[in-house]
């Protein structure tokens, strides 16, 4: 992980969020690790501090990961995120 990089969600709703990393300019990977089911790693250009998420579901706790490179390969990992979306 990168000591510097800090992984946070906000604007957390019943159905969406948005995920921000701080600490760390480049390109940027990231992908839901829990619930299972969403395994697919998606890319953020650099410079871009945010990802909108969606299709989520209420009264669930997601776990989302960061990552500097394609493949989103546990060597290089970011950070990580824990939130629970509320009830609706």
């Amino acid at each position: 992980m990168d000591p510097g990089a800090k992984l946070s969600a906000h604007y957390v709703e019943a159905t969406t969020a948005m995920l921000y990393v701080g600490g760390h300019l480049d390109a940027w990977w990231y992908e839901r690790t829990s619930p299972s089911g969403d395994a697919t790693c998606h890319s953020v250009a650099a410079g871009t501090k945010s990802a909108s998420l969606s299709s989520l579901t209420a009264s669930t706790t997601y776990t989302y990961k960061a990552y500097s490179k394609t493949g989103c390969n546990a060597a290089d990992e970011l950070a990580t995120a824990t939130f629970s979306t509320p009830a609706s």
